[in-house]
């Protein structure tokens, strides 16, 4: 049974910091068992008491308040300007074809390169080729936000920032806290060092509602979801992020976790608890 916010109130600080670090632990699980895995397990009702309780003890003990706080996400300060990000890594746009014959070429350079096992041909001329010898390819949606990368050390994310030259982007720290699909601290066992990639931006159904209501409200309507995401981000007070329905998804290799495949990597990310495009596809053979 969840108590009122003032059941069981900590006598000292020390007490304080126990009962701050089991609740942010509560918190966060539900938090992730709801905008990561569709599956509650309270109200929306405890969750708020459970959350507002949260806050009430770190407004009293503001000292025990940490920096992965689950308060972080609803209450984070303005910045005063976008500072430089720089990528330990280079951050790079993906390559395009736009016919079946430069995707031919493409598949042909790579297993001459040795990088891809069989070549395209050879598996659309063997319709009996076994599976190991059959290209493998994974498909999924080219996601239409805004690129960023997500820094965590020791389990705790430090940092974020876009794509910008590939180099150094812009810190949007402050934004990305807000996004409820970020995690804000990752379960025990993650890598001391930790970057993953992936697009933040709005789902259309979102996008939709959150323009519907502005309209009634009388303010201006977003015009495409793309660029009202990239605005969303690069803003200096962060409340709007938090207010409005942007989603992240990771879906790249930054650094400290390393996968042999692309959808085995899709599976890494998600094991860690962020969200992955659930529109993908392991596919054997081009055709």
């Amino acid at each position: 049974m969840i108590g009122a916010i003032g059941d069981g109130w900590p006598q000292s600080e020390a007490e304080a910091a126990q009962v701050i670090g089991g609740l942010s632990a509560e918190v966060r699980r539900h938090a992730q068992l709801y905008h990561q895995a569709s599956a509650p397990e309270i109200s929306d009702q405890d969750y708020d008491q459970l959350f507002a309780r949260l806050e009430a003890l770190e407004r009293r003990w503001p000292a025990l308040r940490a920096a992965d706080s689950p308060t972080g996400q609803v209450g984070w300060a303005p910045v005063a300007s976008l500072q430089p990000f720089p990528h330990r890594k280079p951050m790079l746009s993906l390559a395009n074809v736009f016919s079946e014959a430069e995707l031919q070429d493409w598949v042909a350079k790579r297993d001459e390169a040795g990088a891809l096992r069989g070549g395209l041909l050879a598996a659309l001329d063997r319709a009996d080729a076994a599976a190991e010898t059959t290209l493998a390819l994974m498909v999924e949606p080219k996601l239409d936000g805004l690129a960023i990368e997500l820094v965590y050390e020791n389990g705790v994310l430090v940092g974020a920032g876009t794509r910008g030259d590939g180099a150094v982007g812009e810190d949007v720290t402050h934004t990305l806290r807000r996004v409820q699909s970020v995690p804000l601290r990752l379960a025990a066992g993650a890598p001391a060092y930790l970057s993953v990639r992936g697009e933040v931006l709005f789902e259309l159904a979102g996008f939709e509602a959150m323009n519907e209501a502005r309209a009634k409200a009388g303010d201006k309507t977003f015009e495409n979801p793309r660029n009202a995401a990239a605005g969303t981000v690069r803003q200096l007070d962060p409340s709007a992020a938090g207010e409005r329905p942007l989603c992240f998804f990771a879906h790249s290799a930054g650094e400290g976790l390393e996968a042999p495949t692309h959808s085995a990597l899709l599976g890494a990310r998600k094991d860690r608890g962020f969200e992955v495009n659930p529109h993908n596809r392991r596919c054997l053979g081009v055709a």
